[in-house]
């Protein structure tokens, strides 16, 4: 179960598992991507579905995970990528719209969650599974509303990995630094991508790859000893914010 699926990362991810064998359930509050994505694996050999969600709602990842259970009989796995992105919501605490903050936690915070709850039933019936939660480094110094719904995230974690190690569930976390992916070299300049790149120990964009092969990792069992982590993909930027 991939969030967020219709494009970007999420698309990415997607594809990812199913090369691996997965069945995916492409799930996005635009179907009609979602339909994109499940199409490509597809047209590859895979097996894959696309299903609507809105992860802000109460009813709607309940739906998502009925479908995928009617369908491939179960969830293994689940990759929390929906989120808005820090462009959009580029604000201080005290400017942002009351509107926009509401939606920026719905979705970064509350969603993961969300689809989370909808998901654990059908992982506990089937001897366990693996949440995967996508960060930023936005959180670990979180200047402006969107770092700190990423921190939110990055507690979700720890909480869920402690209350689900007993049924055998993983929950680990990623977050990326600055990407090569369209979204990110269409939202900032070259000079903002020179100066964020600046404070990076490798001195180059985030490749799309470095983020499939730490997904890869963290849903397999080569990092079955490890959960309630987040593992930053970010050039060696953390320390350095």
């Amino acid at each position: 179960m991939v969030t967020g699926a219709g494009g970007g990362v999420g698309r990415m991810f997607s594809r990812a598992l199913a090369d691996e064998g997965a069945r995916v359930v492409a799930a996005d509050i635009d179907v009609a991507k979602a339909n994109v994505t499940a199409a490509e694996i597809v047209a590859k050999g895979g097996e894959a579905i696309a299903v609507a969600v809105d992860v802000t709602d109460n009813w709607s990842p309940e739906a998502m995970a009925e479908e995928a259970i009617a369908h491939f009989g179960g969830i293994d796995i689940l990759v929390n990528n929906a989120g808005r992105h820090l462009r959009q919501y580029y604000a201080s605490s005290l400017e942002i719209s009351g509107e926009a903050l509401h939606e920026l936690f719905a979705v970064n915070a509350l969603g993961p969650l969300m689809a989370a709850r909808a998901c654990v039933p059908s992982m506990r019936a089937r001897g366990g599974g693996v949440i995967i939660n996508r960060s930023s480094v936005a959180a670990y110094v979180p200047r402006n509303p969107y770092g700190v719904s990423r921190l939110a995230v990055n507690g979700l974690t720890i909480a869920l990995a402690s209350e689900l190690a007993k049924d055998n569930i993983r929950v680990n976390g990623i977050a990326p630094s600055l990407l090569d992916n369209r979204l990110t070299l269409r939202s900032l300049s070259l000079d903002e991508q020179d100066r964020l790149i600046a404070a990076q120990k490798i001195q180059r964009h985030g490749r799309s790859q470095d983020l499939v092969s730490t997904l890869l990792f963290l849903v397999t069992d080569d990092s079955s000893f490890i959960t309630g982590q987040t593992i930053t993909v970010d050039g060696g930027r953390v320390d350095r914010i």
